[in-house]
């Protein structure tokens, strides 16, 4: 809009600002003045969003979309995993517990001591068969490990021995 300046009415020492009030000749002109303004904030608000066109914008709603789907897919899937890791590590520890013949009384001290034994270079296979070793070598290797439960036959002094042995570290 135009702007000139005027002697204010009130106090003839001074100027003001006035502006100039503009009537459209037509209603085309009309239009393409709403137009014009229309376009140049259309395009101030697509360079304040970082984009070039309209088409961009819906470009990348488009993509937040499709990432929100993916997003939401991924959770489930993480969410199955979980589940089926879950199930596959009872499966492995029930496993672990056969083998080396553990009584129920017994599992979880055997399952934490062989997963205490885990690291980057030892599987907790490789762990439990370790801990069935040294507890063999602690009854001298005249008792086959059994890790607890079951009946222990006559034993011997030394067996007897290696019995309080095991009874004080809570295995049979």
């Amino acid at each position: 809009m135009e702007k000139f300046l005027q002697v204010d009415p009130n106090d003839e020492t001074k100027t003001i600002e006035v502006t100039v009030f503009k009537s459209f000749g037509t209603e085309e002109d009309y239009n393409k003045a709403i137009q014009s303004a229309s376009s140049k904030a259309k395009g101030d608000l697509l360079k304040e969003m970082g984009v070039s066109s309209v088409q961009d914008v819906k470009d990348k709603f488009g993509k937040i979309a499709e990432f929100e789907e993916k997003a939401t897919k991924y959770t489930e899937l993480e969410g199955s995993y979980n589940e089926l890791k879950s199930k596959h590590d009872k499966v492995i520890d029930e496993l672990l517990v056969t083998k080396y013949g553990v009584a129920d009384d017994f599992k979880n001290e055997f399952l934490t001591v062989a997963k205490a034994g885990v690291t980057d270079k030892i599987t907790l296979e490789q762990s439990a068969q370790s801990f069935a070793e040294k507890l063999s070598k602690m009854t001298g290797g005249t008792i086959k490990v059994k890790i607890g439960g079951g009946k222990t036959p006559t034993l011997t002094e030394e067996e007897k021995k290696t019995a309080q042995m095991r009874a004080a570290f809570g295995l049979k």
